[in-house]
């Protein structure tokens, strides 16, 4: 069933903060606007209070955060609070690994590839999930972690490509075990099959000389896949295996506020 969320489209998700800015107690909130609902579910237990309010766009995803953040600080009737009021924050995606920056005003960023990513690079958070699925693994969480990373590379690399040059391929829900970096020809034939609007073709070999300096693992790999890589690790006979959803349910678990307070994110936002 659609959420009541994802029913929004940006023009009433924009009422509704006008109206909330408008109310004799809504007006002293503060707003954070993420991307999706995961987002807000973490956000909400680091970024608490009864002044604040973190809220998931509608539609959710970065151009309609982008778009409606815009729109909300253009306005600037008497009727309405300052600007500083609405805040945003997005995944950093690839702009730390392409050194770019984010233009819109109020709009912060992960300190890594997303929110997944920030929550697997904290020790705490990871050994924790570590505890919990893998604990004959724990004494060497820190080379686990580095195995999955070391596994995605490859795709990491597809997906900074389609990024970079807007190739049109199309990763929606694309991964499986075959997609690691010893299958990967095989993952270009999976991702050309499914991508038939594609701009043009990839080969391995340029892949493999766009990530061959990368260093940067946590700003090259998108955490969702983490999250998949994570699962299909846990053996399907100890808790009947866990899905990437689980994976992601139990890293939000574990990420507390004092971790988060340790992040760039953090500082930015308290500034």
């Amino acid at each position: 069933m659609q959420s009541l969320q994802n029913s929004q489209t940006p023009a009433s998700f924009i009422d509704t903060i006008r109206l909330s800015l408008r109310h004799p107690i809504g007006h002293k909130k503060y707003w954070i606007l993420v991307e999706g609902e995961t987002d807000q579910k973490l956000y909400q237990k680091l970024i608490d209070g009864d002044k604040t309010q973190v809220k998931a766009v509608s539609p959710s995803g970065i151009a309609n955060l982008r778009s409606i953040l815009k729109t909300l600080l253009a306005e600037s009737t008497e009727s309405l609070q300052p600007i500083k009021h609405v805040l945003g924050i997005r995944d950093a995606d690839f702009l730390h690994l392409d050194g770019q920056q984010e233009s819109q005003a109020n709009l912060f960023i992960t300190d890594f590839h997303d929110a997944e990513m920030m929550m697997i690079a904290c020790d705490e958070t990871f050994k924790s999930w570590v505890s919990e699925y893998l604990s004959e693994e724990l004494d060497n969480f820190q080379q686990l972690r580095q195995q999955f990373l070391h596994a995605l590379i490859f795709l990491s690399g597809l997906r900074w490509l389609n990024h970079r040059e807007d190739l049109t391929l199309n990763f929606n829900k694309f991964y499986d075990e075959s997609c690691s970096n010893s299958n990967r020809q095989e993952c270009i034939d999976k991702l050309v099959k499914r991508s038939p609007n594609r701009k043009r073709e990839v080969s391995v070999e340029e892949i493999d000389k766009l990530v061959a300096e990368v260093t940067d693992y946590y700003n090259l790999c998108n955490g969702h896949d983490m999250e998949e890589v994570m699962a299909d690790f846990v053996p399907k006979t100890r808790n009947k295996g866990i899905t990437s959803e689980r994976v992601g349910e139990s890293l939000r678990l574990a990420y507390h506020k004092h971790n988060f307070a340790t992040t760039q994110l953090y500082q930015s936002l308290i500034k």
